[in-house]
């Protein structure tokens, strides 16, 4: 009984503590309801209990409250109807994590449980646990809360489970000054000192823009008008663009002239390929020609290496007239029979045979941006 008589006189302390605090108040009160778990060693069985809290939030994340649950639970003595349970507490809360929303917390005490058996009686206990609050509106909270308990005596009250609203007097949340940044740029205009500045542009603490070279190319970002300029074998403007290259190319192409049989005499389609070639070199450099002659089979061999010589010479004069080559641009070859590209067997195959090829080689020009 006399420990009940200081919880309670020192709930009645803090409390009128409370009522006398300075500031904002931060007092607010807890009405709650329990489920109380007890000590399978103990001859009371779960049961319900309702009570209420009262506590003062101080400015950081601490907090002070007493609290007091009570209510009856049947017991495992079928000679006892009921047991009375009063639990009386006093605990300090660390709050953590906050958001606009929610805030969880640990809560950590020490108090007084009564529990009208005789076996068992009243005890004093330590207990501790977690709980969460989350706003419903300005000044009202809903909150929940599972704490452990320690008795010095008989243990038998082991956990509880609250569930309950939490309303805070006064002014709890303090409306929240309103911040002007005209310019977007997440500094306030009451601490910046460069109003203005240009939309997604990074800025320093005072609001002014950060000189940043992301991509290093010499060039600040709120000046780089080319992000991303990365390679440093290129040449970068003030604008922080890479300045235009002239590449060289080298690009190529095969063109075939076909020839009557035993014949090394031009023919208006190879006028045609002729100026092919000739559009096809236009504005490029180091241009080159290789004209391979070719015959088919009919003949002696060395008859059809001079036949398939003056074929690609031929070709030579053509492209000489033509595609203005000179002669120490064009290569000439002959392989005469050797090298068929189709079977002799048919004056429709050996036609295919009789011919020029020519490989052609050129390096254009193109802007590199």
């Amino acid at each position: 009984m006399r420990n009940v008589t200081f919880i309670a006189g020192l709930a009645l302390t803090v409390f009128t503590s409370l009522v006398n605090a300075q500031s904002e108040s931060g007092i607010y009160i807890n009405p709650k309801v329990s489920v109380a778990e007890f000590s399978r060693l103990s001859l009371v069985n779960d049961g319900a209990l309702y009570g209420l809290g009262v506590g003062y939030r101080f400015n950081d994340p601490v907090a002070i409250e007493a609290s007091y649950v009570t209510g009856d639970s049947s017991v495992r003595n079928p000679a006892v109807a009921s047991a009375d349970i009063d639990v009386w507490g006093i605990s300090a809360l660390y709050h953590f994590l906050e958001t606009d929303k929610i805030s969880p917390f640990f809560i950590m005490g020490v108090g007084q449980q009564d529990i009208s058996l005789a076996e068992q009686g009243s005890e004093s206990h330590v207990n501790a646990g977690l709980g969460l609050s989350w706003r419903l509106f300005r000044n009202l909270d809903a909150r929940a809360q599972y704490s452990f308990y320690d008795g010095q005596e008989f243990g038998g009250l082991k956990r509880i489970f609250d569930v309950g609203l939490q309303y805070t007097f006064g002014s709890k949340i303090p409306e929240p000054p309103r911040v002007i940044d005209a310019d977007n740029d997440g500094v306030r205009d009451s601490q910046d000192s460069c109003l203005g500045t240009p939309a997604n542009q990074r800025v320093n603490a005072q609001g002014c823009p950060l000189r940043v070279d992301s991509d290093r190319d010499g060039v600040y970002d709120d000046q780089d008008q080319c992000r991303g300029t990365f390679d440093r074998s290129r040449e970068i403007d003030k604008r922080g663009c890479y300045v235009p290259q002239i590449v060289m190319t080298p690009e190529e192409m095969k063109v075939i002239f076909y020839f009557a049989f035993d014949s090394a005499e031009l023919t208006p389609e190879h006028q045609t390929k002729a100026r092919r070639i000739a559009r096809f070199l236009q504005g490029g450099t180091e241009n080159s020609v290789r004209l391979a002659g070719h015959t088919d089979s009919k003949g002696s061999d060395a008859y059809n290496q001079k036949l398939a010589s003056e074929r690609a010479d031929a070709v030579r004069r053509l492209l000489t007239e033509v595609a203005g080559l000179t002669d120490s641009e064009i290569q000439r070859v002959s392989f005469g029979e050797n090298k068929p590209v189709a079977s002799n067997a048919s004056n429709s195959s050996r036609q295919q045979n009789r011919r020029v090829e020519a490989e052609i080689r050129t390096k254009k020009s193109s802007k590199r941006r």
